[in-house]
């Protein structure tokens, strides 16, 4: 599968396979978990640290034009419960700016993968204070097709961003294995 993120680079932590899929390695489930429990706002110190020295590589030659951001979830109590201790925690431990606020949703919704609305990026708003003339580091749970953060890298492009690049927790990856039934 192509990714739709030509022109803004990113960078995943683990590769993720989706929980429809079967005969997976125990290793495979763990990560799985990870990324379930990283999209409830809880992150595992060896993870939190190899995010940390990632994100600090990106703005280590010029820090003071780098900004960090989230990318949003369905509604702003999901955002905050997704990463706001991250958020504390990075602001307390990189040297650049790093901020809940620079693009949020402007609409509470159910997450788009239990509505199948691929649009939800349209709702979002971006701080143009925070953005304008900086390089942004934009924080995302799991990168699937890259549709979203394409589209927000464009909207960061439009708002005066000087570069982008995505530091996502996983990747998600569609081997040729079995997908589970659904029961009925």
């Amino acid at each position: 599968m192509k990714l739709a993120t030509v022109g803004y680079p990113f960078t995943p932590l683990i590769k993720y396979i989706p929980l429809r899929y079967d005969n997976l390695e125990h290793w495979q489930r763990a990560e799985q978990r990870s990324v379930l429990q990283f999209s409830k706002g809880i992150i595992n110190h060896e993870n939190l640290e190899k995010l940390t020295n990632i994100i600090l590589n990106i703005v280590k030659d010029n820090p003071k034009k780098w900004i960090v951001c989230f990318m949003p979830a369905a509604s702003k109590e999901r955002t905050e419960a997704r990463y706001g201790r991250l958020s504390a925690y990075l602001a307390q431990v990189l040297p650049c700016p790093v901020t809940l606020k620079a693009i949020f949703n402007s609409v509470d919704a159910e997450p788009s993968h239990l509505t199948d609305n691929i649009t939800h990026y349209r709702s979002f708003v971006y701080m143009v204070n925070d953005i304008y003339k900086r390089n942004v580091v934009v924080i995302d749970d799991v990168i699937c097709s890259g549709t979203t953060f394409h589209h927000v890298g464009d909207k960061l492009m439009e708002c005066g961003a000087l570069s982008v690049h995505g530091v996502m927790f996983a990747i998600s990856i569609h081997p040729r294995l079995p997908v589970k039934q659904k029961k009925r």
